[in-house]
């Protein structure tokens, strides 16, 4: 096993998110944070406070953020009167097509770069998930401590 395996992880995560933002302002003009921030959406609508652990945000961090870009186009909001006055935030169809458009252009480049590699690519995003659920669980049990 690595002696470094937190550090080397971080640095492939690094140099992946570079590649991704440049690639997503060359090609589709498009900030990373911005994709970053929106790509929880292409999964279906999110009300804020699940939007902001799917990114872990701060609510107030994710509802700051939220009207800008609804003013932008990227988004639209409602209130579900059922569940209090919990607002509810979906891709508008200009935005689903961009982000849409966008992971699936990251995606191809990553995935023809997991081939070129002769790795797994369904094995390698399973041991990801994997990782990233230990890693969970384990902060679980730090906090019960």
């Amino acid at each position: 096993m690595s002696k470094h395996l937190a550090a080397d992880l971080h640095e492939l995560v690094f140099a992946m998110d570079a590649y991704a933002g440049r690639v997503l302002s060359d090609h589709f003009g498009l900030g990373y944070s911005r994709f970053v921030f929106l790509s929880p959406l292409l999964g279906g609508p999110l009300d804020v406070t699940r939007l902001a652990e799917s990114l872990n945000f701060s609510k107030a961090a994710v509802s700051k953020r939220v009207p800008i870009l609804e003013r932008e186009g990227w988004v639209s909001t409602t209130e579900d009167l059922s569940a209090g006055r919990r607002v509810v935030i979906a891709l508008s169809e200009s935005g689903r097509d961009r982000i849409g458009a966008a992971a699936g252009e990251l995606n191809g480049r990553f995935g023809a770069m997991l081939a070129g590699l002769a790795i797994d690519v369904d094995l390698f995003a399973d041991q990801v998930r994997t990782l990233t659920e230990a890693v969970h669980e384990l902060d679980a049990e730090r906090k019960l401590q």
